[in-house]
């Protein structure tokens, strides 16, 4: 599965996280390693009708010699507010419909598929009021829906465990 960067088309600014909200950061973040790095799974590959949705799942590390704790989290919502659940609530997670923009290569809108779009959320898209990333209703009360360019990303690899060793050249790693 290929892993992405999301800028906020028309601002510069990248899709990302504080402790377990979904926030815009600034221009700066991508040159500073902060803004996020997000896998889209697949939510039904054997299902035709599902061939465009997809679940988004936090790769970004953090730094340091541990992995990040809200690594492998998935991007979902509480009312309409945009956050990260944990890795273990499968539940809890949210299929994403990932809509093409016309005549805009690589930038698309995302729109929630909540239950397969029977919640009231369903067909609300990803967006923002000022920096905190919520569903919008696109009706013109808040900032309307976001539009995303997707920027492929090589996540970081996860350390190895603290018993492995880099051997010398030519000798096996342990």
């Amino acid at each position: 599965h290929a892993s992405f960067n999301f800028e906020v088309a028309g601002t510069g600014e990248w899709v990302s996280f504080t402790r377990t909200d979904m926030l815009y950061y600034p221009a700066s973040a991508n040159s500073t390693g902060d803004s996020g790095i997000w896998q889209l799974v697949p939510v039904d590959p054997g299902d035709a009708r599902k061939g465009d949705w997809y679940y988004l799942m936090n790769e970004w590390p953090g730094h340091g010699a541990s992995v990040d704790s809200r690594y492998g989290d998935w991007v979902s919502f509480t009312g309409t507010t945009m956050e990260l659940y944990d890795a273990h609530d499968m539940d809890g997670r949210a299929p994403w419909k990932v809509v093409p923009v016309a005549g805009q290569p690589g930038t698309y809108h995302l729109q929630n598929m909540w239950r397969n779009g029977t919640d009231s959320r369903a067909g609300m898209w990803a967006g923002a009021n000022g920096t905190s990333m919520i569903l919008t209703p696109d009706d013109g009360k808040w900032t309307q829906r976001g539009t995303y360019i997707f920027h492929k990303a090589t996540p970081p690899k996860p350390p190895r465990s603290y018993g492995y060793c880099v051997s010398a050249a030519g000798v096996p790693e342990q």
